[in-house]
């Protein structure tokens, strides 16, 4: 019998229930002397962290290079206690937003984000609109590679990236530039925009992905024979490259795409009111699960009423795209699904964040709490 398990952290706690959470293994306060704002923290291969974030600050603090631009990339190399082993300030003249940063097949590091900034300092290209993706490639110690700067005659924003089994990398944005700089194809609203590129980072192949209305992924995923799927989030009906069914006001779109970039298969599951993935895995039956946030009673895909004014919603999908069970969690207040992994033994690991107390289907008011459903 497979189970799910659930992580809450909450802003809800009471002494008595706090002094039985887990112990702190270790913790460290990093920043400069002005705002500092992490986004990603990924495990690398040698038990350590590799931290991306945005930082306002100068020089100081545990900051080690000085700010030239409104602000900066910073990334951080912490070892497995969490002391910063290295850490590089990725400098442009105006606004740059450090997003993701994942360790690669050659023990480096690739770092997107987010930049306004011109061709000075660490930036070696101009945008090409407004923002556009600035993704940099660093070696073991942090020091940069090659860089490309990529997209469009006005916005785009870094959502996930991957590097892929041909030693490329896969970025998952979203765009609302039309067809100029380095977007092959006119966004019809607010679109996914997926960009293909070499190991040095030349773009392969993009593929502007469009339908009526707002539209934008989440997360992308890539099986043994080399396709992707992507956990996105969609408000269209059928129109432009949307071929399945709007179910609510907003739902889950899955998207199964080719390793030359075209949709090979795609579906929408929902509710009837607002249904926003935030990731998605492939698991080991061959199907995938899907975990996001709620605010549809029952009807379409959804088989449970809501307890809150937002709740977390899971769904099983099988390998021939069928709905295989779903579960709604929640308590009578904001409850915020963000994360699903797949344990060893084929259960499923749920973590977010919650605003209710106990009611609803929520038996625990921890400040970080587990429960066993």
């Amino acid at each position: 019998m497979k189970h799910l398990y659930i992580l809450i952290f909450g802003i809800i706690g009471s002494t008595s229930l706090q002094a039985q959470a887990p112990p702190i293994e270790w913790q460290n306060t990093i920043g400069s002397t002005q705002d500092d704002m992490v986004e990603t923290i990924n495990q690398t291969s040698d038990g350590g962290y590799i931290v991306c974030g945005t930082s306002y600050g100068g020089l100081g603090g545990d900051k080690t290079e000085n700010k030239k631009g409104e602000n900066d990339y910073w990334i951080i190399k912490l070892n497995a206690a969490g002391n910063i082993v290295w850490q590089n300030t990725i400098q442009g003249n105006l606004v740059d937003h450090g997003k993701i940063a994942i360790e690669t097949s050659d023990s480096g590091y690739l770092v997107v984000g987010e930049s306004l900034s011109s061709a000075q300092f660490d930036k070696t290209e101009s945008s090409n609109g407004f923002e556009d993706i600035w993704m940099l490639k660093l070696d073991a110690t942090g020091n940069i590679i090659w860089q490309n700067t990529i997209g469009g005659p006005s916005d785009e924003t870094m959502r996930d990236i991957i590097q892929t089994s041909d030693g490329g990398y896969l970025l998952l944005t979203f765009s609302l530039s039309a067809i100029g700089g380095d977007k092959t194809e006119n966004s019809s609203h607010n679109d996914v925009w997926l960009i293909k590129t070499d190991a040095l980072g030349n773009i392969v192949w993009d593929n502007t992905i469009t339908a009526g209305s707002i539209d934008y992924g989440t997360t992308i995923r890539e099986d043994e024979f080399g396709n992707y799927f992507l956990g996105c989030s969609s408000s269209s009906n059928i129109s432009g490259d949307k071929t399945a069914t709007k179910k609510g006001w907003m739902d889950y779109w899955v998207i199964k795409i080719n390793p030359e970039g075209e949709i090979l298969w795609q579906e929408t599951y929902g509710g009837p009111s607002d249904d926003l993935l935030e990731d998605m895995i492939l698991t080991s039956d061959g199907g995938f699960i899907c975990v996001g946030t709620s605010t549809s009673n029952a009807g379409e895909n959804k088989t449970d009423n809501g307890f809150g004014v937002q709740d977390w919603w899971v769904i099983k999908i099988d390998e021939q795209l069928n709905v295989e069970w779903d579960r709604t969690f929640g308590g009578s207040s904001f409850d915020y699904a963000k994360q699903v992994l797949e344990t060893p033994e084929g259960d499923f690991m749920l973590a977010g964040s919650s605003s209710s107390g106990i009611s609803g289907n929520k038996t625990v008011t921890l400040e970080i709490g587990r429960a066993h459903v």
